[in-house]
């Protein structure tokens, strides 16, 4: 079974699409996973109360890792500047897993590369492993590290349920894998339309982005 690792921050247009609640955010990414035959082995995401553009390091965060399958451990609301030192002990962690090979490609959401991810990220990129995400400024900084991504959008006009589709539909079709997305509505045919318009697939199985 592929091991997905899932990393991130509530980020700034994020927060008001998905971002401000990370639970539920991953709970979508669980179940689409699930669906493709995939794990999400390692999360590492930090939540604020506010949008983090231009947040104070005294703005109030907390740190989500895995705990147990499909179980997140929430940490102490603390300063952004702590949960910071946290999560760069976090990334280096799946910086380790990355070059173990026990990680086989990486969600992004507005991610750090040049801070509390830039350990794991730059594994991935030496290890050759895919990744891919949202974020416009952070995919175009993920991308000036060498990493392989397949599949790279902003944030505006985004869900949960987009996201965590088009990722995981990214990668499926990177590892040949057969995946239904899950759209749990009495009128699913809608639904699964308007979802299907709303997902942004640049780069899935068309083309590698790397500058390396």
């Amino acid at each position: 079974m592929k091991k997905l690792a899932v990393v991130g921050s509530s980020g700034g247009n994020l927060y008001k699409q998905g971002g401000k609640n990370p639970k539920r955010m991953m709970k979508e990414i669980f179940v689409q996973a699930n669906s493709a035959g995939i794990e999400v082995a390692f999360v590492q995401f930090i939540g604020t109360t506010r949008y983090m553009y231009n947040a104070s390091m005294d703005a109030k965060a907390k740190l989500y890792t895995l705990s147990s399958k499909e179980q997140l451990d929430v940490s102490e609301t603390k300063p952004l500047k702590e949960i910071n030192r946290m999560a760069q002990e976090v990334d280096k962690k799946l910086a380790k897993l990355v070059n173990n090979g026990e990680i086989d490609g990486i969600i992004l959401m507005s991610c750090d590369p040049k801070g509390v991810n830039n350990k794991a990220l730059t594994a991935a990129a030496d290890r050759k492993i895919p990744v891919c995400g949202t974020g416009g400024a952070s995919m175009a900084n993920t991308l000036a590290l060498g990493c392989i991504v397949i599949a790279a959008s902003g944030t505006t006009e985004t869900t949960n349920r987009t996201r965590a589709i088009s990722a995981i539909y990214a990668f499926s079709k990177e590892w040949d894998l057969n995946y239904s997305p899950v759209i749990k509505s009495s009128i699913s045919k809608i639904v699964e339309c308007s979802v299907w318009k709303r997902i942004n697939f640049r780069g899935n199985n068309t083309k590698k982005y790397s500058k390396r």
